[in-house]
């Protein structure tokens, strides 16, 4: 986030399980990285858990979640990519498509950035969203009221 002071930067990547828990599991890992030091609504763990059903369902195994939050002194960003093995010979789950294959036009509409690539061993999925930003927030780790020079 070009030349602006970083307040918080943390990484996750971690195994997730190839079953119907892959959403739940991904559900808590994203929100347990983002922590309460920032700001965001559901959009971000509704994404993370699409990108994994996604995998899941059209993928195989194995599936890997990564994510980056950088938030700066004017921008906050989370970046999230989910890998498996490939495309799998026919899509897991309902197929009524009534409740089936949105998943990726949820990702692109709340995206600020999206990219699709599948392959036969490996398919990956990456999305940028950004997060509500306002200064003089507090963040994890850093001292002093809000607007203090030892603010974050």
């Amino acid at each position: 986030m070009g030349g602006q002071r970083v307040r918080r930067s943390a990484h996750l990547s971690v195994g997730l399980p190839f079953d119907s828990s892959v959403a739940a599991v991904a559900r808590k890992e994203i929100a347990s990285l983002l922590g309460e030091g920032v700001q965001s609504d559901d959009s971000v763990v509704l994404v993370c858990s699409e990108l994994a059903t996604n995998a899941y369902c059209h993928g195989s195994e194995p599936i890997r979640l990564k994510a980056h939050v950088e938030v700066t002194d004017v921008a906050a960003a989370v970046e999230i990519t989910v890998t498996d093995g490939g495309a799998a010979p026919r899509a897991r789950g309902n197929a009524n498509p009534e409740e089936f294959g949105r998943g990726w036009l949820i990702v692109s509409a709340l995206a600020a950035h999206s990219a699709l690539d599948v392959g036969e061993r490996r398919s990956r999925a990456w999305c940028r969203l950004l997060l509500p930003t306002h200064r003089g927030a507090s963040t994890p780790g850093c001292r002093g009221p809000k607007g203090s020079a030892d603010d974050c």
